[in-house]
Order: structure tokens, then sequence, then C-alpha cells
């Protein structure tokens, strides 16, 4: 059997709106509509396609690749006209059964429906929006056999295309769809996510774990405690949810975003790498980036201020007046602590280690990097607490005239060597390169010297995606009152 997908890309048009994405990879929960489209029939055994374009043919093609993710094989055709598509039906030379799918929609059908023992059956797919069979409405999908795509020729619209399959397989063909997936639509996509969140439906799957009923939690997902989840909802990986923030019901986070303290995320779709600020009520909603739509009103509003909405990339790198604030409390605590730097120089006989580290933030081209030498009153393989004393009088206060001149931050990632940088796992070295590095860590004062590769790279993600000024002076704050013995 061989599937034919029509992935025309069109919408019912909504004033005032332009989607960054052509519509068949709107993303439904953690991929694109057509994704979820593709893998529900390649479960089912079907690995040849052919697929008709139109709108954003090259973006479609790109994305899908030639199929050998999914163990398929594709083939690609352009509609010259979105709204007569089928007329390449007969150009495809079929010699095998059909199940002919339309991208806009995605029927729940019985695995059943595929069998090969099936295959030479004619099946219209329909589905009841209230379970009444005087109300069906074709779904756009149908089994075909050979002579009944052959008897779909000529410019035929879509209701033409269904008139003609019911004419040649008649009543008995016609096979009732108990759920229907609607994916042409923002509306009707905010409805299928909390279908795929609350049910396993067969051929649908997610990149994350079910930790209770309707809560899908992906990797390196970082929950404040006072947050509140109410099912369904999914949590992409790399993901920050901060404290009193409200997750759901039917709510996605996508992969690499933030959503800020005391937010409200219910019936709203976060696209990935999207930062949500603090306080936002963001319901009936699809949020990329910048951009706000709201579903229910049909409107469209893009966000000049990141402190609201932005992308993460954008939030990762410090304003100036970080920078600044930085720098001046670099000055006055380089100041107030030459006492103690001679102390130090003299407490280690003078002894002086350094070594080069990455300035950060960095392109991923090697050829750009540069370096900043950092020194310490310790030898290199000298084991002093990262949060006592030591760790401070030998390794932060000999490099706050760094901090004083700019070329390092007070507060930030682990400074690193070249060879420390390449070594890092490609997610984190991404992420590190888009960071500043900092004397004081997260992992220092959270984790300590316990602190495991997991808690490191943890602690980095959270800090890169949460780090402010307000937040640096926390850690500040607690690593001070750890040299004098006091938790806060």
């Amino acid at each position: 059997m061989r599937a034919v997908v029509i992935a025309t890309g069109e919408m019912p048009a909504i004033p005032g709106i332009n989607l960054r994405q052509a519509v068949p990879l709107l993303y439904c929960v953690d991929r694109p509509a057509l994704q979820h489209v593709v893998e529900t029939v390649v479960e089912q055994g079907v690995t040849s396609f052919d697929f008709i374009l139109h709108e954003a043919s090259e973006e479609i093609e790109a994305f899908l690749g030639d199929g050998a993710r999914w163990g398929a094989s594709f083939r690609f055709h352009l509609a010259r006209n979105a709204a007569y598509p089928y007329r390449l039906l007969n150009l495809l030379d079929l010699h095998e059964p059909v199940l002919l799918a339309h991208a806009d929609c995605l029927p729940v059908l019985d695995p059943g429906e595929y069998a090969a023992e099936k295959a030479e059956l004619n099946a219209l797919f329909c589905f009841a929006p209230d379970s009444t069979e005087a109300e069906r409405v074709w779904t756009g999908w149908a089994r075909l056999t050979p002579e009944t795509v052959s008897a779909l020729s000529g410019d035929l619209t879509r209701a033409q295309v269904e008139a003609a399959i019911f004419a040649k397989a008649g009543q008995d063909a016609v096979v009732m769809a108990p759920r229907l997936l609607e994916l042409g639509t923002l509306s009707g996509i905010l409805n299928a996510q909390r279908d795929i969140l609350e049910s396993a439906l067969p051929g649908v799957h997610l990149s994350a774990r079910q930790v209770e009923p309707g809560v899908w939690i992906s990797r390196n997902v970082v929950i404040h405690p006072t947050a509140t989840l109410t099912a369904p909802l999914f949590i992409g990986e790399n993901s920050r949810i901060g404290a009193g923030v409200r997750v759901g019901p039917n709510a996605v986070v996508g992969h690499d975003s933030v959503i800020d303290r005391q937010s409200s995320i219910q019936d709203a779709t976060i696209l990935p790498g999207s930062y949500c600020g603090e306080g936002l009520e963001l319901h009936q909603v699809y949020v990329d980036r910048n951009r706000l739509i709201h579903v229910g009103l049909q409107t469209e509003v893009h966000i000049s201020d990141s402190f609201i909405l932005g992308t993460m990339r954008g939030s990762r790198k410090a304003g100036t007046i970080a920078a600044l604030a930085s720098r001046i409390a670099g000055v006055l605590l380089f100041v107030v602590t030459l006492p103690l730097l001679a102390l130090a120089w003299i407490v280690r006989g003078g002894a002086v280690s350094s070594r080069m580290v990455l300035r950060l933030p960095a392109l991923p081209s090697l050829d750009s990097w540069a370096f900043v030498p950092i020194r310490s009153f310790r030898r290199r393989d000298e084991a002093i607490s990262r949060a006592g004393w030591g760790h401070a009088l030998f390794d932060i206060i000999p490099n706050l005239f760094l901090v004083a001149a700019g070329r390092l931050r007070l507060v930030g990632v682990e400074p690193r060597t070249r060879e420390q940088v390449e070594a890092l796992p490609e997610d984190w070295r991404v992420l590190y390169l888009e960071a500043r590095a900092g004397l004081i860590t997260e992992a220092d004062v959270v984790h300590g010297d316990g602190a495991t590769e997991d808690d490191i790279y943890s602690s980095e993600m959270y800090y890169t995606a949460m780090g402010s000024i307000g937040h640096d002076l926390k850690l500040i704050l607690k690593f001070s009152a750890r040299l004098i013995g006091l938790r806060i």
C-alpha cells in the first residue's frame, strides 16, 4: 500500500495574522502536525509516501527529507492550484492500493484498517462531530483500490472527490473514525493537543515521559517547587518553570523555553525557544518567541519588550545594565579585598598558576574564540572547597580585576579551557557558548563540592535561562553567607 498525503498548506484566512511556519509544520505538542500524520501511517506498516504540496513546498520538503529517518521513502509533487491537487493522482502511476490522506487532520483509526487483507477494499473514513450518523463528514482520508484512484480524473474539488469515491464504493465503504484530530487551524491544534495529552492514541508518540496521568515531562526540566501543574500538560526538554507558575490544563511548553515566575499557561502552546516573562496570563494563545496569537480573538501581537515575550537566544545575552553592574561590583570588591589578595599571596608563598579560559559568549567557530587568563594561588591538582574561604581567597579574589575590566563576570557559568569546552556534549556546548562565564556559579552555591556532572549541567541551564541582576545578587548573598557559616 502507498500513502498519498495532500499537504497543500491551506488555512482559512485570518485577517492580520501571518504564520511563520507552513500550516502542516505548525507544532502540535512536541512536533509538527505533519510529522504526527507521517508517524501514525508508518507505524501501521505503510512506508511508501507521495506528498502533494503547494504552499511552502521547499520548507516542507526540507523538513521531511527522503524519509530515511522513519524507515520510509518519500516523493514530492507540486500542485499548481491548491484547490485541485487530485489531478496528480493519475500522474503517479499507482498500481497498488492507496491510502489517501490530508495533512489537515488525523482520524484515529483502528490499526486493522490498514491491514493487508483489507487493502483491496475501498473505505471512506468519516467522522460524526456529535456522534450522529446523519452529521458525518469525510475526513479526507480513504483507502482506495487502483480502479477507484483511476476514476478520480480531472480538476476535482475535495467535495467532488468524496462524491466520486462514494459513487464507486457505495454505502458499505463508509468507516466511522471514533475520534478526529483537526490539524489545519490553530483552534483545532489546541483541541488536538488536549486529545493527545489525555489519551494514548494509536500511532501518536511524545518525546517525554508520562510521570502522572496526562502530565508529560521531558529530560533536563527544572520546575520550581511552588509551581502548579494541572493535567493535561507537556513540558519539553531543557525548559524552566519559575516560582508560582501555573501550567495547565491543556498547556504545552516547547523545549528550551522559560516561563518566568507567577505566569499562567492554559489552553496554550508555547513554541520551542520562547521566553515568557513574569505575571503573564497566557490563555487560548499560541506563543512563538516575541509573537503572540490569541486563538479565540484571532488577533496577533508582536511584543518588542523582551522582558514580556522573547526568544531564549536573546534573553541569554546579559543586558548593558547587568554588565555594568558586574563591572562596578568587580571594581569595589577588588579595592576592598586588596589586603586579602596580599594575604593570600603570602600564605601561598607567591605561588601562582594560570590557565586560559574561553571568553563568553562565543561563536561556534573555533577560529573566532578568544581566551582570558585566570590565575589562582594554588596548584592545579590541589583540591579546595568551591564554597569555602579557600575558593574565595585563592580563586575568586585574584581574578576580580578581570571582572572590573569586563572580561569576566562576577556570577556566571564555570570558566573552561578550550579542551574542556570541546569535551562538552553538543547540546551543553551550544548552551555554554551563549552564556557568560563568572567566578561564582550556580553549581557552587547550590551543590558545592558534591556537584555531579548532571548537577552542573542542570545548574548552568537554569542559570542561563533565569539569570538576572536579582538572581545574581541572591547567589552572591548565599555564597557570602556560607563563608561565615550561615545558610540562607
